[in-house]
């Protein structure tokens, strides 16, 4: 009970701060019920791949967000996938003015002040924790899912883009930014990824 107050105040805070949009920023809480699916489960079946050809497929359609140090991260993968199938679940995704995103909490300690959550911090965070790599399989995911449910789909068109929310540093009233990363990944880059990891002649992906 004595945690009651200052959890449901951050909960507050993180539906009613503004997020980046186009053509203009919304908060969570003016989002439909019926317009968001919680813990979507995705799964689809992977190809044999290497690290390197991960890397070779992020270094030829470089993510913005990551260019200056993106070296340096994936030259620290190393790993071997004989196949299978990668399952996994995104904690929220959503439709707002028509198009679609992909949202993932974070509840991290980054520190107690304001500027411990500003938006180069936390892009710092996204490469060393390789959430990077995290958001871009949940793209991959989505991008496939949309295009076999949704008639007419289109990437550049339909899909907004991903937010992750480090909760602890969400402030309504901030012009920081705290907290929050938002990108984009080019289609390309999507394209490459699925060339790369998601096994041909099956079903792209399913939800369980």
């Amino acid at each position: 009970p004595q945690w009651r107050r200052p959890v449901m105040h951050l909960i507050e805070n993180v539906l009613a701060t503004p997020l980046p949009s186009t053509p203009t920023p919304f908060a969570l809480n003016r989002l439909r019920p019926h317009d968001c699916v919680k813990e979507m489960p995705f799964g689809f079946p992977l190809r044999p791949v290497r690290a390197e050809q991960l890397c070779k497929a992020f270094s030829r359609h470089r993510p913005l967000r990551f260019e200056e140090n993106l070296d340096q991260w994936l030259n620290k993968l190393d790993f071997t996938i004989s196949g299978g199938y990668l399952r996994g679940f995104i904690d929220l995704v959503f439709r707002h003015q028509g198009r679609y995103f992909l949202l993932d909490w974070k509840s991290n300690h980054l520190g107690d002040s304001d500027t411990d959550y500003h938006p180069e911090r936390i892009r710092a965070v996204m490469a060393e924790e390789y959430y990077f790599l995290q958001y871009h399989l949940y793209v991959l995911a989505l991008n496939q899912f949309l295009r076999l449910r949704l008639p007419g789909y289109t990437y550049e068109r339909d899909f907004g883009g991903v937010y992750y929310l480090f909760i602890r540093g969400m402030q309504p009233q901030s012009d920081l930014g705290g907290g929050i990363f938002f990108d984009r990944p080019e289609h390309g880059l999507v394209e490459a990824l699925e060339r790369r990891l998601v096994r041909s002649g099956h079903r792209s992906v399913e939800t369980m």
